[in-house]
Order: structure tokens, then sequence, then C-alpha cells
């Protein structure tokens, strides 16, 4: 794609923390790819990411995403991501979580921004979650899944 075309002005509220660059490819375009992030140093990570809902996906037709990572080599992960958030209208009481978010999601013309809450997870908690061993759940003190 033309650089003139990537290019679009975008306002950023200042309580935005960070803005996430998500590139989706083909899998025939995955060597070029590959090949261009290297070119910028861009260090990849080796990832298993499981998202959970219902089967009529009601949670995330509200606005609600269940995600886990197994970050191999890195500490595993459980995120509760709310979008849209309106970034003012969050309480400061969020905002001074530990792991809480708001982010800025751009796809195509779409931009969202959202919130989240992310903590890590002790090895084989994510996994025995999404082998059905143990159920996906948030406890009152924070853990998550």
């Amino acid at each position: 794609m033309p650089d003139d075309q990537l290019q679009r002005t975008i306002e950023i509220d200042p309580s935005i923390g960070a803005i996430e660059i998500k590139i989706t490819a083909r899998a025939k375009d995955e060597d070029a790819v590959r090949s261009a992030l290297e070119s910028q140093e861009v260090e990849p990570e080796d990832r298993e990411i499981y998202f959970f809902d219902t089967q009529k996906l009601e949670p995330f037709e509200a606005g609600l995403v269940l995600r886990a990572r197994l970050v191999h080599g890195g500490a595993d992960d459980s995120t509760v991501k709310l979008r849209p958030v309106v970034p003012s209208e969050l309480s400061d009481y969020w905002k001074k979580m530990d792991g809480f978010e708001v982010e800025l999601d751009s796809v195509g013309e779409e931009v969202i921004c959202s919130a989240k809450l992310s903590v890590d997870q002790d090895r084989g908690e994510i996994r025995d979650v999404a082998e059905g061993r143990r159920p996906c759940r948030c406890d009152a003190n924070g853990g998550a899944p």
C-alpha cells in the first residue's frame, strides 16, 4: 500500500497509554513481513493466544474481550478488555491499578478506544483453562482466568 494511503490524522486523548499497531498478512506474505520487521530490528515474540467467549459471542457483542496468552520465554498473562470506552469517563480507581491501560486500536478505517486490565498467570494456568481442566473465571483478588 502506498505511503499516502497509510497516512491519516488521529486525535489522541492524553490518557491513552499505548497505541498498538497490528499487522494482518496472508500466509503467502509471511516471509516478506518477517523480512520487513527484521530489517527494522523488531524482535518477534512466540505466543499462543486464546479468546474465551460463549457460543453466541454475547460478551464480545457487549464489548467485553477475555484473552489469555502463553508467552514462550516470558510471563503468561490474561486480559479483560472493554471496548469502546471514553477515557475521560473512566474512574481514577482503574487508572491507578497495576496492569490497567487505555489503548487506541486502529484497524483499517476503524479507530476504537479500549481499556484493559492484564495480570500475569502462573505457568500452566492458561493451558489448564484452554484444555478444560480449570474453569474460566475472575477472582475478586484480580486473578484471571
